[in-house]
């Protein structure tokens, strides 16, 4: 494949080929060069963002107790050793190529499918060589993801040699979902729509691997507590807590605050009927 060492944005100096961005001039970039028969190496971490949404538009980039969203759940990540790919919309490239500074070596930049966050996903693992067995997913509403929690899970999911595992008990906005990568192909050539929740469509007996395995976290960071980003009060109680014990805190700690001052629960407290329609952007359609 032939490469343009022309800059695709010059005032960044961000480098395009194909739907895949870089700090490095292509013809120098393999995305594989490094890879090895490994666990780290088998597996890559995709988080598919952008920034239109209407409950709470740009949350990917809001600021938290000064530091972006995106940042925060990045730097979490970081420690897990894994490759990481932002998965954006086409034409939002650009909004998120600041994330890649300092962390070109794990880091990666892809468009793709502007409507199917599956479809992206599947996209973004294309461009690794050689393709990754499994992929973590998390989503840029959980900033606070428990990379031991993820490890752990990884390797459970791995040795049990499943096709989708999760861990529902794990405080909402800290936990992930682990998908094999032939359960993803399959989902996307199977629907053709676009498909904003991966998991209804990557697991179950009619995919090539239909084992589901529920991780059980530690005792510790299993609570009922909502830290996952949708609307602005999300937001407001993640900056009040970590502000309390700050920004680098664990998901324990997190856990422990929450549990001695259970009146900040009340900033995001969920109303007593939510109408769940698994559409995207769909409030429209919803008639009294």
């Amino acid at each position: 494949m032939a490469y343009s060492c022309v800059p695709w944005i010059e005032s960044t100096g961000l480098y395009q080929y194909g739907t895949r961005f870089c700090y490095q001039q292509p013809s120098l970039y393999n995305p594989g060069h490094h890879a090895k028969m490994s666990l780290k190496e088998e597996v890559i971490i995709v988080i598919c963002t952008r920034l239109d949404s209407i409950r709470f538009p740009g949350k990917a980039i809001k600021p938290i107790c000064g530091t972006k969203a995106l940042d925060h759940l990045l730097n979490r990540i970081e420690a897990s050793g894994l490759k990481t790919c932002l998965a954006v919309p086409k034409g939002q490239a650009e909004a998120f190529s600041s994330f890649l500074h300092f962390r070109e070596d794990w880091l990666s930049l892809v468009e793709g499918n502007p409507e199917s966050p599956l479809h992206r996903s599947l996209e973004a693992l294309t461009y690794f060589v050689p393709t990754p067995k499994y992929f973590v997913r998390i989503t840029h509403d959980d900033i606070l993801i428990d990379t031991i929690n993820l490890m752990e899970m990884l390797e459970e999911t791995i040795k049990r040699k499943v096709g989708y595992a999760y861990s529902p008990d794990i405080m909402a906005g800290a936990g992930v979902e682990i998908i094999s990568t032939e359960n993803l192909a399959y989902a996307c050539k199977a629907r053709q729509e676009p498909a904003e929740f991966l998991s209804y469509f990557v697991k179950g007996t009619n995919c090539p691997n239909p084992a589901i395995y529920k991780y059980q976290p530690r005792k510790s960071i299993c609570r009922p507590f909502n830290l996952c980003i949708d609307y602005k009060e999300d937001s407001i109680l993640i900056e009040a807590v970590l502000r309390a014990i700050g920004k680098n805190a664990t998901v324990d700690q997190i856990c422990y605050y929450l549990d001695t001052h259970p009146y900040l629960l009340n900033i995001n407290k969920q109303p007593e009927l939510s109408i769940y329609t698994c559409a995207y952007n769909a409030e429209e359609w919803i008639r009294e």
